[in-house]
């Protein structure tokens, strides 16, 4: 019997130290969609969900851009830094060649040249980003 609670405890120890790369942005993780992209002064309306399918995808340190209306698949992946209020894309890349692109080509998807956000508001539902391109308004999807 002895051996068997010594088994468990070791299959118990095994099991929660093998998986260790865990979710590490909180609330921000996830899939979330655009609903909203307004002019950096609020005055106009960029785009919205219904007229543009953005999506940004976050896990680990990797952000994913993609626009569902883009027909060839193409999306793009960039290294990122979240701290505080602040988020920062870093290097980014094609796919699905996985050709290093510079931050500018990700205008499209409301990132701006400079690869910095400002971090509005972020819950588990919702997300606002701003820069100089504008405020981008996201749902959890």
């Amino acid at each position: 019997m002895k051996s068997i609670y010594i088994l468990l405890l070791l299959i118990t120890v095994i099991c929660m130290t093998a998986c260790n790369k865990m979710d590490e942005n909180g609330a921000l993780d996830g899939n979330w969609q655009l609903t909203e992209w307004r002019t950096a002064t609020g005055d106009s309306i960029i785009a919205t969900n219904h007229t543009r399918k953005i999506y940004y995808t976050v896990k680990y340190d990797i952000l994913k851009f993609q626009d569902m209306l883009d027909a060839s698949n193409y999306h793009c992946l960039a290294y990122f830094r979240h701290q505080a209020d602040t988020l920062v894309v870093e290097r980014a890349f094609s796919q699905p060649f996985d050709d290093v692109i510079p931050l500018d080509s990700l205008a499209n998807y409301g990132c701006p040249a400079n690869g910095r956000y400002l971090i509005r508001r972020l819950t588990h539902e919702h997300l606002v980003l701003s820069s100089d391109l504008g405020v981008l308004t996201f749902r959890k999807f």
